[in-house]
């Protein structure tokens, strides 16, 4: 990601953790982050947002190890829901026990938004094709003295 993209999520991050939202957990083996993951706690619910493992303890399954801590780290802290937030990756499937369909209502005031949001609408799903067909790129993996990717 570009350098304005990991500050915005660097300014978030603080904002949100002075604030007592942000949820970090690193699973470190020999002073080295195995597996890191990254929530958001508010009202009773536990958001997961990002995550991410070093490659080389992929055989270890650290990512499915840490989500489990993580998620009893949110049962203790009293939240009655995990949420996966978007998407349909199979290790989701893993953890839960019910699927939450999102929804989106539009409402215009005009012919021209109406207009406006389907242009908007078709910019986003033909993107949206585009990245599916392109090649995913290797994980970035984090340097073992800052913690940065």
């Amino acid at each position: 990601r570009s350098p304005e993209y990991r500050e915005f999520h660097r300014e978030v991050a603080r904002s949100l953790l002075r604030s007592g939202v942000t949820r970090m957990f690193c699973l470190d083996y020999q002073n080295r982050p195995a597996a890191v993951l990254y929530c958001f706690s508010h009202l009773g619910r536990y958001y997961f947002y990002q995550g991410g493992w070093d490659p080389d303890f992929a055989r270890y399954r650290v990512g499915l190890v840490l989500m489990h801590k993580v998620i009893l780290q949110a049962i203790r802290e009293g939240a009655t829901v995990f949420d996966f937030l978007r998407g349909e990756e199979p290790y989701k499937y893993r953890w839960a026990n019910n699927r939450v369909s999102n929804m989106r209502l539009r409402c215009w005031r005009s012919p021209a938004l109406r207009a406006a949001s389907g242009v908007q609408e078709l910019v986003h799903r033909v993107v949206a094709r585009g990245r599916r067909s392109l090649p995913r790129a290797a994980a970035p993996q984090l340097d073992a003295d800052s913690n940065q990717p």
